[in-house]
């Protein structure tokens, strides 16, 4: 699919009380491009190590991406991005971004309805999320899923309260000859989960994960996802109260 998609990478590091930079890439079409973004630091509150990413306008050849943290960040962090584009001169355009946004939850919100004209079940949603928590370990509260849970509506949900948080939310449309297959299951405890989904070529096949967890702790949040065989998928991890 080299003709079809391309990705951009690279990393950016970040001094203590940055909450933003500008970076510059090669130019792409939003309208067939999406980011995803990591970032980690050494210690400190855990706004230091949440990020988001957007592009900086919209339009056909946009040469920029703008990533932010939130609160009072007291520590250095680094960041990963990839910025993600279908060839929209290819014969098959591989997806199109059908709408992203940031929405703000309110430390007592857990779920937020957005509404998108023409969401399909297959619509796959990204999301990312910047909190302003002076806390070190709350990831139930910057944990997020985005689903369609009705026409025209984009219901985005935490498992947990407390915190003020931004969360980015990514629609992508993928072309009608890519296969798109959604499953969900719930972790309890620290059993490993099987789920048997219909065969796939491992060779040309990607995992996608949105998650929310109900308990705090990062091993709650901190899956292991892989595909075991063309029709198995494991999750592992160390600890209880996870669900994606």
């Amino acid at each position: 699919m080299s003709n079809y998609i391309t990705v951009q990478e690279a990393r950016t590091t970040w001094a203590s009380g940055d909450v933003s930079k500008t970076v510059s890439i090669e130019a792409v079409n939003t309208d067939y491009s999406f980011i995803i973004v990591k970032g980690t630091a050494p210690n400190g509150n855990q706004s230091n190590a949440d990020f988001t990413a957007k592009f900086n306008g919209t339009g056909a050849s946009i040469d920029e991406i703008i990533i932010e943290r939130y609160g009072s960040p007291n520590n250095t962090a680094t960041t990963q991005y990839f910025v993600v584009s279908a060839n929209a001169d290819a014969p098959i355009i591989a997806f199109e971004t059908i709408a992203t946004d940031e929405v703000v939850f309110g430390s007592i919100d857990t779920s937020k309805n957005e509404t998108i004209t023409g969401l399909l079940d297959t619509d796959v949603v990204f999301t990312q999320s910047r909190c302003n928590a002076s806390l070190t370990d709350n990831r139930e509260r910057t944990l997020f899923q985005g689903y369609r849970s009705g026409a025209d509506t984009l219901t985005l949900e935490r498992g947990g309260s407390g915190t003020e948080v931004i969360c980015r939310y990514w629609v992508i449309r993928f072309s009608s000859d890519i296969t798109v297959a959604k499953y969900d299951f719930t972790m309890t405890g620290s059993n490993d989960i099987d789920v048997t989904v219909t065969s796939v070529d491992v060779t040309r096949t990607a995992l996608f994960v949105n998650y929310e967890a109900s308990a705090n702790g990062l091993a709650q949040g901190s899956p292991y996802l892989q595909l075991e065989t063309d029709t198995n998928v494991s999750s592992k991890r160390e600890t209880t109260n996870w669900q994606h």
